[in-house]
């Protein structure tokens, strides 16, 4: 049953995770996704003032194809300008119902428009004027459509300019021209005086009187009237696909007149645009019609077809989010937790794949993906993001490697100043030791002497590439004690005094019997001798022994010790001094330490001793009185 039920949340997860990319995989743009499309035809845009003075002003319409049944809310728009050299077409001339009505289908609002056409055919002037006028209305249709843009359901951000021929010169011109770059003719000419005012006050005033960022141009068989209008700026930089017959006789392939006719101006046509937009570094592709005319679908139908595919990969790829960057760790240790960032952009959905038994409990939250490393090896993660004109991505692939947690491990023994180490650790590139003196090391240590005795706390530090672990110890260090006592006579006894040196612990040997304690006394009888040693040992154990012989050559009787007789303290409070007194002849020391365990005096007398407390602050103070092998603590107080 348990089998069973990881295999199920194993393969739910599974499952989850290739839901997620699918849900990033669309086919908009590139093929036709709807059966059916909506037009609505004659649409008003604006009027303006048409080629000849004694003409009124024309209106100008345009037919809008859409998607049945499309519920995005933000759709790329195409807008279609018809060819004709200025002088004849519409809208509706084929292929151009056929052709909107495919990109319509594949999920794109296409507009097709009206734009004033004629000019005085033996007049260069005139014929610039005619492009002027084109483009004028092109950005004017623009204007309208993007003001109206929840009604249709338009980005603004993503309109694209397309046509044939003489409308391509409109687009052209429309994207690459600027207000400052205006041909004087466009003020006035001899037989047309009327000065055709900005580019964008002609039409209607719609949008702000201004053009949107236009996303792509699509050039069937255009031109324009100098390349080096086109520069790397932020409003010209927008990718172009060019279609263009080798054999057009009518808009140049290279550069020239059209039609060869030398009342039009020189024009530079689908190849040197090709090769100023590479120089700049602008996306752009040009499919070159070998042998092929001027517009040669419409005795070639099937470079319709050869159209559709080229324009429709390449805007997805130019309607595509921006290329995707994630931030995260690529090294990770076993146990670890990994977060990778996807960069957030809005309205944008994000599909993720985990492949690698190193991951599990993968977390997603639409930007974000989480996992727990739980074995070494690699983790492949793979990100695609969608954005809101529904345009996936390439998917963006991001590697971790997860590698085996170091970990830190040692044991410490001391002898006397000097510690051994013995190293436990494993799976470090790096190993770093601070032995808590001040001085650290990298690499490998077996040994280290300290210079002063001490408690000491080590640290070791070890680390691959991706997470590190340490370990800590205290360890003391001291030197070996060394024993060594001095001896005085009272009478038949005889008092011992040991060094303190850095022990703790004193055993003494007088003639077979053990004494302990810092003093000792024993009786030793006029004229004899004996043996007596001092072991003296530290709190890590270090022992050192010595041995004296010593001869009493003072006469005189035992002297009895009373070991129960308490010592007197007195006076107590006192001010100047403070007397101890056992009232009987043996060695005693003493410590005055302050109530919180600091020490302010000590010494050491044999029977009583008047102590000097007048340099002592007035306070409370306990006394330590070491007697033979007893402490006895008492208190005092300092006035």
């Amino acid at each position: 049953m348990k089998v069973v039920t990881v295999f199920s949340i194993l393969l739910v997860s599974i499952m989850q995770l290739f839901a997620q990319s699918n849900a990033c995989v669309s086919n908009r743009y590139k093929e036709q996704v709807f059966s059916s499309v909506t037009k609505t035809s004659q649409v008003y845009y604006g009027t303006a003032d048409p080629y000849g003075a004694i003409v009124q002003a024309q209106d100008l319409y345009v037919d809008i194809y859409e998607p049945t049944g499309d519920t995005l809310s933000n759709r790329p728009v195409m807008v279609y300008a018809f060819g004709g050299a200025f002088l004849i077409g519409d809208k509706n001339q084929p292929p151009i119902p056929e052709y909107c009505t495919t990109f319509a289908k594949m999920g794109f609002v296409v507009v097709a428009i009206d734009y004033r056409i004629g000019f005085n055919v033996v007049s260069t002037e005139s014929a610039v004027r005619a492009v002027y006028r084109a483009a004028q209305d092109l950005r004017a249709a623009v204007r309208f459509i993007c003001q109206r843009h929840q009604q249709y359901r338009i980005d603004t951000a993503s309109v694209i300019l397309t046509g044939s021929s003489a409308g391509c010169f409109s687009g052209l011109h429309s994207t690459y021209f600027e207000e400052s770059q205006r041909p004087l003719s466009t003020f006035g000419i001899l037989l047309e005086p009327a000065d055709l005012g900005c580019f964008d006050c002609s039409g209607n005033a719609d949008f702000g009187k201004r053009l949107p960022k236009i996303r792509a141009i699509v050039n069937h068989w255009g031109a324009i009237l100098d390349t080096l209008l086109i520069e790397n700026t932020p409003d010209e930089n927008c990718p172009v696909i060019s279609f263009h017959g080798d054999g057009d006789a009518l808009v140049p392939y290279n550069s020239g007149n059209p039609f060869s006719y030398p009342v039009f101006p020189v024009v530079y046509g689908s190849v040197p645009i090709h090769k100023r937009l590479d120089n700049l570094g602008i996306k752009n592709k040009l499919v070159s019609l070998v042998g092929e005319g001027h517009e040669p679908w419409l005795l070639n139908t099937s470079l319709l077809d050869t159209a559709y595919k080229h324009i429709g990969a390449f805007l997805y790829e130019s309607l595509m989010p921006k290329p995707q960057q994630l931030t995260g760790d690529s090294l990770a240790c076993v146990g670890a937790e990994v977060s990778l960032i996807a960069a957030l952009r809005d309205r944008s959905t994000y599909c993720w794949q985990v492949q690698g038994s190193a991951a599990a409990s993968v977390s997603v939250a639409n930007n974000r993906l989480s996992f727990s490393c739980v074995d070494t090896g690699w983790v492949t993660v793979t990100v695609t993001e969608k954005n809101y004109l529904d345009v996936a991505s390439e998917p963006v692939i991001f590697k971790v490697k997860v590698l085996p947690k170091p970990l830190a491990g040692f044991s410490v023994t001391a002898n006397q100043m000097t510690v051994v180490i013995k190293d436990s650790s494993s799976n470090f590139t790096s190993k770093l030791w601070d032995f808590g003196d001040g001085f650290a090391t990298n690499g490998s240590v077996n040994t280290y002497s300290y210079a002063t005795p001490g408690s000491y706390e080590i640290t070791q530090i070890v680390a691959n590439a991706a997470c590190a672990d340490s370990a800590i110890r205290i360890v003391e260090v001291d030197t070996c004690p060394v024993a060594n006592f001095t001896h005085q006579f009272s009478s038949d006894s005889l008092l011992l005094f040991a060094d303190s040196s850095n022990a703790i612990d004193f055993l003494w040997s007088i003639s077979g019997s053990s004494s302990y304690g810092q003093q000792a006394v024993a009786t030793l009888p006029a004229n004899e001798t004996v043996a007596i040693s001092l072991t003296v040992t530290n709190k890590l154990g270090c022992s050192n022994s010595v041995v004296q012989f010593i001869t009493n050559h003072v006469s005189g009787g035992v002297i009895a010790v009373d070991r129960t007789k308490e010592p007197l303290l007195y006076p107590n409070p006192c001010s100047d001094y403070v007397i101890i007194d056992v009232a009987q002849p043996i060695p005693v020391s003493y410590t005055i330490t302050d109530m919180l365990g600091s020490v302010k005096l000590s010494d050491r007398f044999f029977k009583s001793a008047k102590v000097d407390v007048s340099n002592l602050p007035p306070s409370a103070y306990l006394v330590r009185i070491n007697v033979l092998s007893k402490q006895i603590l008492k208190k005092i107080v300092k006035m």
